[in-house]
């Protein structure tokens, strides 16, 4: 198969991580399915992506839904692309108090963060399985190594995703499928704005879209069950690791800045 026949899925693709990286596949000579639910920013980046040379469709079921997966996988299916390299980035983040938090809200995020990457790697995930090659990426974080006082529900889904992705690593690596987490630190995008947290203070160590991409890329095909990108992150996880959780709960609760 040459490189230019295989097809990536990209979920979350209209912003941030998503976006850069479905820019970086293209310029490698990817296919592309881009998913996103706002069309207009969907189709302008699907024009952006072509221009580089790729094939592109698109795809906008919402994730956020419990029927959201499987129509994703259905539109897929449709277009009768067989997937090569999945990457679960679509996500959701919310800081706040768990008691007073909307409910609501809480079950989009565990949704988002959570169901959709679990069935999506599930769907994808066993047809690479049985032709014996494919690459999943599931975007986790720092934060899957920390207990998360201020953004509990959010921190939990990335323990979830990286959990998950560290078995599925070592469960189907010898079926010829690799497995990765990537667990990025801070990275300058829109997320902070959409959780609600005012995480300016911290902003110059923030890596880039692109450094982040770059290096998730290169860690996917180096075989890697997880990585962290940039120095803050490498440190956060590290430490996250190993710390015992009376103290790292203590630590991400002055990160967050949302002690009770």
């Amino acid at each position: 198969m040459s490189e230019a026949a295989k097809w990536a899925l990209v979920t979350g693709a209209t912003g941030g991580l998503g976006r850069e990286m479905a820019r970086q596949l293209a310029a490698k000579g990817w296919s592309l399915v881009l998913h996103g639910r706002n069309a207009d920013a969907l189709m302008a980046l699907a024009g952006e992506t072509a221009r580089e040379g790729a094939i592109v469709r698109t795809a906008t079921a919402d994730l956020a839904t419990t029927d959201g997966p499987a129509t994703l996988v259905a539109e897929v299916d449709a277009l009768g692309i067989e997937v090569e390299l999945l990457v679960n980035n679509a996500g959701l983040g919310y800081t706040a108090q768990f008691v007073e938090s909307d409910l609501d809200r809480q079950r989009k995020l565990v949704q988002l963060d959570v169901m959709t990457p679990l069935e999506l790697c599930h769907a994808f995930g066993s047809r690479m399985a049985a032709r014996g090659h494919g690459q999943i990426m599931n975007v986790a974080s720092v934060a899957g190594v920390l207990p998360g006082p201020g953004m509990s529900t959010y921190f939990a889904s990335k323990a979830f995703v990286l959990s998950l992705s560290e078995a599925l690593h070592e469960e189907l690596s010898p079926r010829g499928v690799q497995v990765m987490a990537l667990c990025p630190g801070p990275v300058n995008t829109r997320f902070w704005e959409v959780a609600e947290n005012g995480a300016t203070r911290a902003q110059a160590l923030f890596l880039t879209t692109e450094e982040v991409c770059r290096i998730a890329l290169v860690s996917l095909a180096r075989g890697r069950a997880a990585c962290a990108p940039g120095l803050l992150s490498k440190v956060c996880y590290g430490f996250g690791r190993v710390a015992p959780y009376a103290v790292s709960r203590k630590v991400a609760a002055v990160l967050t800045g949302k002690r009770g």
